[in-house]
């Protein structure tokens, strides 16, 4: 039996169109693949919630006016503000935090930002009970400090900044003054968890005496001096 001519030259073509299939469905394969792994990935990410929290309604969060000192010879403003943190995890990935800042604007609209302080344990007496309130990431011997944050699990605790100016007056934080209330300033939060993502907030913190402050936490106006005398000494 002889084969026709013409069968010979179909084979060629047959076998470029069924690699030319091959290919795009292992292309198709691998970008619907991809796609769902991406899926996977946004789902199953971290989703962090920031916001204020008050302990037992004493209102921490606030800003208020600390002893000034002196810079170069000139007096200095110095603010201190005190942000009670709740950080809640909505996605479905545990997530570390490893750094948190705040920032607020100057008269000349520049962004000023503050590491956070450490402070030593707060306790407030609540008839005969001592309460100790949690130092944000700050372990004591009642809490773990972990900033690590589980699947639909927060973490809470107080956080304190400061930020001494010296100058002219558009260097201090704006401050916005409101008939009938408390002076406020804007700031907001930044986090930053270990895989390298900011999460960010922004708040209005109500002004208070320095007098009401210290009155639940007696040394904060050592706080600032103290972290700065030891960054020296380092």
């Amino acid at each position: 039996m002889s084969i026709p001519l013409d069968a010979y030259l179909h084979v060629p073509i047959f076998s470029i169109i069924a690699k030319s299939t091959l290919e795009l469905a292992a292309l198709i394969l691998g970008l619907v693949n991809g796609l769902m792994l991406l899926r996977q990935y946004f789902r199953d990410r971290p989703k962090l919630i920031v916001s204020l929290e008050d302990a037992d309604h004493l209102e921490w969060s606030c800003w208020f006016l600390l002893p000034s000192g002196t810079y170069k010879e000139l007096p200095t403003r110095n603010y201190g503000f005190l942000i009670y943190l709740d950080v809640s995890n909505a996605g479905l990935r545990k997530v570390q935090l490893q750094s948190w800042r705040l920032a607020t604007r100057n008269g000349m609209l520049r962004k000023c930002r503050m590491p956070a302080l450490n402070m030593p344990t707060v306790e407030i007496e609540l008839g005969p009970v001592i309460k100790q309130i949690p130092v944000f990431g700050q372990r004591t011997d009642i809490f773990h400090g972990s900033t690590v944050i589980d699947s639909g699990c927060s973490i809470s605790g107080l956080t304190f900044f400061n930020l001494e100016v010296y100058g002219a007056g558009r260097f201090d934080p704006r401050v916005i003054a409101r008939a009938g209330k408390p002076r406020s300033i804007y700031v907001q939060i930044s986090l930053t968890d270990c895989f390298g993502k900011k999460w960010n907030r922004r708040f209005s913190l109500p002004e208070r005496s320095v007098e009401q402050v210290t009155r639940r936490i007696p040394n904060i106006n050592d706080i600032p001096s103290l972290m700065r005398d030891l960054s020296d000494w380092a």
